[in-house]
């Protein structure tokens, strides 16, 4: 056996480097003396050159990896968590989508590549071991343990751009009115991608035109040249919220979000007009006193309500005649019979009920009402 030569060594691992086919390489050693028995010991010791190489080459690469894994999945979740929704950007979905992919990803890489920088003699690789295209293999397996993991992920970036976008925007609202000026909806078993566009003027004059995701549900009840009472971001006048919903009202405007009842009336008969107008605003959204008539009117709940002599007045279509009644009884009240005689409640066009100290009044009245949903005046006033 002769002595090979280092050079040649070292030029035929490059060659099987850039996978050149063995003849091509044989014609290479035949070209430089190499006899066709040599070859075969050039080859073998080529290959053994790449292997020794590799294996030394291999823990600083397997730490990089594992490394570099460990800070990108840091680095996208302190981005995708905390730093990018205080930017309040709207839409969000890709965003979420991105950070879901980067974190889990980098995070299955680093598990993978954990100790594997540790080289086991007895699961040493073979020459044969290192042609096989192991980085797609790895890069096929990533992708394949992380994608149920990408859409939990997914789901919890994109929760959270929601709550923080929401949380600022809650901090940062101004109140306007929008017009619905359009929308799309394309829905399917699986997705559903509802929107409308609302047209409103910012508190510096400027004209916007946002869209905003929406349900399929929501979006039939919207039209065109509707106006939705709204709030948007001062940080960001595209991030918006339609006051549609009462869920939304009591998100973002603290109220209660439901009818005046009896026992409210009876508080307001003790309050002066300010304290009255703090407690309206708690109950519900919408109220707003009227200098010129004297009174608090709700647009939105079709209400109206005024002082009288010694009392309070309350003009609204929630069937008080059921259910004014049922809670004045509950709150001590009796009733008072016309004549001792019992009368169908839908019959009636008054009742009167008393305590010790208040008289309520229940009145029908066909003011802005109709057949259908008739409106009443309900009077509570000391005795």
């Amino acid at each position: 056996m002769s002595v090979l030569n280092d050079e040649i060594v070292a030029e035929v691992a490059k060659r099987l480097k850039r996978n050149e086919f063995n003849f091509r390489i044989k014609d290479y050693l035949k070209a430089n003396g190499v006899s066709e028995e040599d070859s075969e010991l050039y080859l073998d010791a080529a290959k053994k050159h790449i292997l020794e190489k590799t294996m030394a080459q291999l823990p600083v690469r397997n730490k990089a990896i594992f490394i570099s894994a460990i800070v990108v999945s840091l680095t996208s979740f302190i981005l995708f968590v905390f730093v990018l929704p205080a930017q309040q950007f709207t839409r969000t979905g890709w965003w979420s989508f991105l950070g879901a992919v980067l974190f889990t990803t980098s995070a299955v890489t680093a598990l993978l590549s954990l100790n594997s920088w540790k080289i086991n003699e007895e699961e040493r690789p073979t020459y044969e071991d290192l042609k096989r295209p192991q980085e797609i293999n790895l890069l096929s397996f990533i992708g394949m343990i992380s994608l149920a993991p990408i859409v939990i992920i997914h789901f919890i970036f994109s929760w959270n751009f929601d709550r923080v976008s929401d949380k600022i925007l809650k901090e940062n609202q101004v109140e306007v009115i929008g017009t619905i000026v359009g929308g799309s909806s394309m829905t399917s078993r699986r997705f559903d991608f509802t929107e409308v566009r609302v047209s409103f003027f910012t508190i510096d004059g400027q004209q916007m035109v946002v869209e905003k995701d929406v349900s399929q549900y929501d979006f039939k009840r919207f039209y065109q040249g509707q106006q939705v009472p709204m709030i948007y971001s001062s940080k960001n006048p595209e991030v918006i919220e339609l006051f549609n919903r009462d869920s939304k009202l009591q998100e973002f405007k603290g109220t209660e979000e439901r009818s005046l009842k009896p026992s409210d009336l009876l508080k307001f008969i003790n309050l002066n007009d300010e304290e009255i107008t703090s407690q309206l605003n708690i109950i519900a959204y919408g109220w707003e006193y009227n200098v010129a008539y004297e009174r608090w009117e709700n647009q939105k709940r079709s209400s109206v309500l005024y002082r009288s002599l010694d009392g309070i007045s309350l003009l609204a279509d929630n069937a008080a005649m059921f259910v004014f009644a049922r809670d004045l009884k509950e709150l001590g009240f009796k009733e008072e019979l016309k004549d001792g005689v019992v009368q169908i409640s839908y019959a009636r066009t008054s009742r009167k009920f008393v305590s010790e100290n208040y008289i309520a009044l229940i009145e029908a009245t066909s003011i802005g009402g109709n057949k259908n949903m008739p409106l009443y005046i309900t009077t509570i006033t000391k005795r």
